[in-house]
């Protein structure tokens, strides 16, 4: 008997703990991006450099800042797992579900005209880890749109 309350104990606190991760992100405020947490289950353009865990370069912006936003989310549609999308102005936010359906992520893009680059953030709405598939995520987005950019003049 008691083996089993340890069981359901345990169940209990790995369900607590999965849940009370926070879910979507907030919105960009001002041009920033929410930080990433704690957790390494985080990739931003807008952490600290230093970070070799959180930060991963952002996109280079290049063609029309007016279109960028919309180009983008189409490039990175074509990555696997991509979802539901939303654009609001320079702001692109696109949920994408791993293969298994178990997790869902949060990518959002950032069209940032003064420093010429598409700010980026994919992270995990619950756990912890997230074994690279937020940072390959965006490597994936960075190829997409690569690949559709036309090259500067």
């Amino acid at each position: 008997m008691r083996r089993a309350t340890w069981g359901v104990a345990g169940l209990l606190a790995l369900g607590l703990t999965v849940t009370a991760c926070p879910g979507r992100a907030p919105l960009p405020v001002a041009g920033a991006l929410a930080p990433c947490p704690r957790s390494p289950n985080c990739v931003s353009s807008q952490a600290d450099p230093a970070d070799p865990v959180h930060y991963v370069a952002p996109l280079a912006l290049v063609g029309d800042p007016d279109t960028a936003a919309q180009r983008v989310a189409d490039a990175a549609q074509r990555v696997d797992g991509a979802g539901e999308w939303r654009i609001d102005g320079d702001h692109v936010r696109i949920v994408f579900h791993t293969p298994s359906g178990l997790f869902t992520d949060d990518v959002d893009l950032l069209v940032d005209r003064p420093d010429a680059v598409i700010q980026v953030r994919s992270s995990s709405r619950i756990g912890y880890g997230d074994m690279g598939v937020n940072r390959g995520r965006i490597e994936a987005i960075r190829a997409q749109w690569a690949a559709t950019t036309p090259e500067p003049e």
